[in-house]
């Protein structure tokens, strides 16, 4: 527990008879001031009821922090706590303070308080902050937050298609420790320039790679994929691929905080294996969420390294499919050393939109990652006006450098989009609809 004697404010760990008040919070600050449920404008609709937030407090994989004034809770924050792997990155997520007390320095005192309770524990936190108000962007640049991305069309909320401001730290461990050499496509690298420009640290750059190279990570596609969906043999493949030893996967499987809805069909999770020749050579995760319109691809595992971009093929087709003329948002996240999928991204319309230095701990050092974004059925430059004036210099240089992206590439073309930017009624929406082969 901390007490603020200048401002009144308390903080401490939140406890699960928390829920019924900080729920309540919630609640205001995503439902629609001219209608509507705030389940539609939340991605984590798991905290907007007392008994599911009270299960997420009980989490031992979660800190939530609360402030108090006055023996009353203000405001509520949660966190990943970073698990037994060696990469140490924790999460922010669930930024709310009453309305009553906004502007009093509530929502700085718990991220601090926060960045506290996992700092022996933690090496990378992170955190995607709202770009219709200015609150929560400011309490974390209080705490020692930059930008490291621009991520638009992130989340549905009362404000519209919101993009968020993608703010990080780095502890000293992080900073001091050994950095393994980028190699990367020269979009990335300016991203990349752009982001380390407020961290005061260099970027071990060891090559720049033009467009797409047609080397090993292209060798495999000289046959059919066939995609098929299965979580159980998914999971199967991971295990036994992830226990092999040599590197990493090129995609970064990041361990994200997702919403939860069981009233509805909102979120869903698809495991999609591929086949080449009656053989399993890769499978995937994708994360769907309907009302946010926006897919992550949160892993992928392969037999070798030059089936990820035949996969990537894939999964693109898939969702171009899902988008069906529409909107849809996809993201993923690679590592800054292979340059030929980061190529391949761009080849397939991504854009870099947010740079993680020293995300990965490898046997060698700390390694950098690239988030990378598509649209489909708008550009970027409707998402770029949430944040033409924001008043922060080091964000602007970020957002500047994500726009110059988006401008040059075919992300920014429309595709008949129509005129709506959410979906009907998210809970009937038809899903991926796989299976599906692609010829390669």
């Amino acid at each position: 527990m901390a007490i603020d004697a200048s401002s009144g404010i308390t903080t401490r760990p939140a406890h699960p008879g928390d829920a019924r008040v900080a729920s309540r919070f919630y609640v205001d600050a995503y439902t629609p001031a001219d209608g509507g449920s705030a389940r539609d404008h939340y991605p984590f609709v798991q905290l907007l009821e007392p008994a599911s937030l009270r299960r997420e407090i009980s989490r031992p994989d979660l800190c939530w922090v609360v402030a108090e004034i006055a023996g009353r809770v203000v405001g509520m924050v949660g966190a990943g706590r970073s698990g037994p792997g060696r990469d140490r990155v924790s999460e922010f997520f669930g930024l709310v303070v009453d309305e009553k007390m906004r502007g009093a320095g509530v929502a700085t005192a718990m991220i601090r308080y926060a960045c506290g309770m996992l700092e022996e524990t933690t090496d990378v936190l992170f955190a995607e902050t709202r770009t219709a108000g200015v609150g929560a962007w400011r309490a974390f640049r209080r705490c020692g937050f930059i930008p490291f991305g621009f991520e638009p069309y992130a989340h549905t909320t009362p404000a519209g298609s919101e993009p968020m401001l993608f703010l990080g730290r780095l502890s000293e461990r992080a900073r001091r420790a050994p950095v393994c050499p980028v190699a990367s496509t020269r979009r990335v690298a300016e991203l990349a320039s752009a982001v380390l420009e407020s961290t005061g640290l260099d970027v071990a750059r060891s090559a720049e790679v033009g467009p797409w190279l047609p080397d090993r990570v292209a060798a495999a596609g000289d046959g059919s994929l066939v995609l098929v969906e299965s979580r159980s043999r998914a999971r199967r493949l991971q295990r036994r691929w992830g226990e092999a030893s040599g590197p990493r996967a090129g995609v970064v499987g990041l361990d994200r905080y997702e919403g939860i809805d069981r009233r509805s069909d909102r979120f869903s999770t698809h495991w999609i294996v591929a086949r080449r020749r009656d053989r399993d050579v890769a499978c995937a995760r994708i994360a769907l969420d309907r009302a946010d319109q926006r897919a992550r691809i949160l892993r992928v595992d392969s037999a070798d390294r030059g089936v990820e971009a035949d996969l990537l093929d894939g999964i693109v087709a898939v969702l171009s499919r899902q988008a069906e003329g529409g909107l849809l948002t996809a993201v993923v996240d690679v590592r800054v050393d292979r340059p030929s999928l980061q190529a391949k991204l761009e080849g397939l319309g991504f854009v870099p939109t947010v740079y993680y230095p020293r995300l990965l701990a490898t046997a060698s050092g700390r390694l950098d990652a690239v988030q990378y974004t598509r649209t489909w059925g708008r550009g970027f430059a409707p998402a770029l006006e949430w944040v033409r004036d924001l008043e922060w210099g080091d964000a602007a240089r970020v957002i500047h450098a994500v726009g110059a992206f988006a401008g040059s590439s075919g992300t920014e073309r429309p595709l008949g989009a129509p005129p709506s930017e959410t979906p009907a009624d998210p809970r009937t929406h038809a899903g991926l609809g796989i299976p599906l082969q692609i010829s390669l």
